[in-house]
């Protein structure tokens, strides 16, 4: 029987737990990308220093993926400053347990992450994607991702050739109500309103 999955806000209280999650289930799909196993990117990307900084940036959210009492993945999204809400909501990180796959996980992620950028006034969503995670694209692809630009990940300690990154873009339907009056009222209200999550334990 599929489990119920909420997406929960992460608060600052819950930086370490959140620091061991995305440790733990980064860890299972993209090691292969760095010489050292991913080592010095994880040390940087997820140290307890940046991820309080990014918890006090308003403009950056984490949810983590719950079924049940058990956490299975999260997601990063960063909003654009007011000056360039035409780029959209970044998703930037959209990660789940490898043993969620084929739960349709990745769909629902997508979906709120849609969702999200709606009620905050956003027309589209991008994101990006490693070329030669052709499971990763194709993902985006079947749920009416484009491709519209491609990058290289600069990073040191990139396993050679595998440095192309594609951007995604997904064009959302017309909003019932106008940017910067959906901006307006997002700035005057908790994000999203959505529950600040409990104590749950990762899978």
């Amino acid at each position: 029987m599929r489990q119920n999955t909420d997406f929960l806000l992460v608060d600052l209280g819950q930086v370490e737990r959140l620091r061991q999650l995305a440790i733990d289930i980064y860890s299972q799909h993209y090691t292969d990308l760095w010489d050292d196993g991913g080592r010095s990117y994880i040390a940087d990307a997820f140290s307890m220093r940046r991820l309080e900084d990014e918890l006090k940036n308003s403009a950056i959210r984490y949810y983590y993926v719950a079924q049940g009492d058990d956490l299975v993945g999260f997601i990063k999204i960063v909003l654009p400053a007011d000056e360039h809400m035409e780029a959209g909501l970044y998703l930037e990180r959209l990660y789940l347990d490898a043993r969620t796959t084929g739960q349709g996980l990745g769909k629902q992620c997508l979906a709120f992450a849609e969702s999200e950028a709606r009620r905050t006034g956003f027309g589209r969503i991008w994101l990006q994607a490693m070329v030669y995670r052709d499971d990763v694209c194709r993902f985006y692809r079947k749920h009416g991702f484009t491709e519209c630009g491609h990058r290289s990940l600069t990073a040191s300690g990139v396993v050679s050739g595998r440095e192309a990154m594609v951007v995604f873009e997904k064009m959302l339907p017309e909003r019932s109500r106008s940017v910067l009056k959906q901006r307006a009222e997002t700035k005057a209200t908790t994000p999203n309103n959505a529950p600040v999550a409990p104590d749950r334990k990762a899978r």
